[in-house]
């Protein structure tokens, strides 16, 4: 897939960290770039180990040395070595260390691999879901990712404004409270899980804060995965799901805010039977709301090759848990399995937008 963004500028500085130097190579579908890391020793590799009068807190080498990297541009395409992965919403970059450093990655280093895929459906023009999926990873030390998938409610395109306030008002808090303090190797100020419930409260607020500046009754769900190191925290408002795949089979992590499964939870109506109920798209928890949202919170811990699924209810009731699972059995390749989710939900009819997101826990290096 070819890159549609601009390159990045000579002199210019990258997540305030890399300063880019020269670029290498610009290809259609990759763009590779030399830069400095601000942040790193080049003596030991050691990342945010800062300086005393101008050498490593880490290892005592001089800081007047430089650490260049190479950064590899593209969308989605693991290069085959490397030592960090950022990922943005528009493109990934891919950081690899010139010195020795890159060496000492340990050879069972994990990586986590996305697939991601939003779509209107067979049966609407508007799409009133938003995603988001963003990776940083330093090899042997740090990971961190968030995956997002919220489903607008409200039609007229207001469903759409309130997914995009839910997802950009998450985000804001998780850079400003995680991700910018991992970046500079700093502790977070609070537990992952607070941040993260914190983050989707403040989502709500903001959903709610549009409705009114726009005078309508706009509301959205909200399904976020956020993974820190081996522990994953899943948060979930509304009927959006977040699934496991591992070795015991598919196992769903959420559990719905919807008057359906109240009635299946009290025992007055067959699981079998919410496809079909005529009440099946009510929900009673959702962003947006005058009463602030109730939040659900859970914690596992990931296993090699594990893979987690996002997804918007337009998958579930389309193809439903049975047949995520068929297809997560047949297609390993997050990406490949996210297109073939979607066009399964279109073929069944696609009666509403379809949004999915998979990230596989994976040794680095392995197809």
């Amino acid at each position: 897939e070819a890159l549609d963004t601009a390159p990045l500028t000579v002199g210019s500085v990258l997540q305030q960290r890399f300063q880019i130097v020269e670029q290498v190579e610009d290809r259609p579908e990759a763009r590779v770039y030399r830069a400095i890391d601000l942040e790193r020793c080049a003596a030991c590799g050691t990342v945010g180990a800062g300086s005393a009068d101008g050498y490593c807190q880490a290892c005592g080498a001089s800081r007047a040395t430089p650490c260049f990297v190479r950064l590899t541009e593209q969308w989605r395409h693991e290069p085959p070595l490397h030592d960090e992965h950022l990922a943005l919403p528009d493109r990934d970059y891919y950081i690899a260390v010139e010195r020795a450093q890159r060496s000492q990655s340990r050879p069972d280093a994990t990586v986590l691999r996305i697939g991601a895929r939003t779509d209107p459906g067979a049966q609407r023009e508007n799409n009133e879901d938003s995603i988001d999926a963003r990776v940083y990873e330093r090899t042997g030390e740090r990971r961190l990712a968030i995956l997002v998938v919220a489903d607008g409610l409200g039609g007229q395109a207001s469903g759409e404004i309130a997914s995009q306030v839910a997802v950009q008002s998450l985000w804001r808090t998780l850079y400003t409270e995680l991700w910018a303090p991992a970046m500079l190797s700093e502790p977070p100020t609070h537990p992952a899980e607070e941040i993260l419930r914190a983050a989707a409260l403040a989502a709500d607020r903001a959903v709610a804060a549009a409705r009114a500046e726009h005078g309508n009754d706009m509301s959205s769900t909200l399904v976020a995965a956020l993974v820190v190191d081996g522990a994953v925290h899943t948060i979930n408002v509304g009927d959006s799901r977040a699934y496991l795949f591992g070795r015991e089979g598919l196992k769903r992590l959420t559990h719905d805010h919807s008057l359906v499964q109240r009635l299946v939870d009290a025992g007055k109506l067959a699981a079998a039977d919410v496809f079909t109920h005529p009440h099946r798209n009510v929900i009673y928890n959702c962003l947006g709301d005058a009463d602030p949202a109730t939040i659900d919170l859970t914690t596992t811990q990931l296993q090699l090759d594990d893979r987690l699924l996002l997804c918007s209810d337009g998958l579930g009731e389309m193809v439903r848990d049975e047949g995520i699972e068929e297809v997560l059995l047949a297609e390993p390749d997050p990406q490949r399995a996210c297109d073939l989710l979607v066009d399964r939900a279109n073929l069944a009819g696609g009666e509403d937008n379809i949004s999915v997101i998979i990230a596989q826990f994976a040794r680095m290096g392995a197809a």
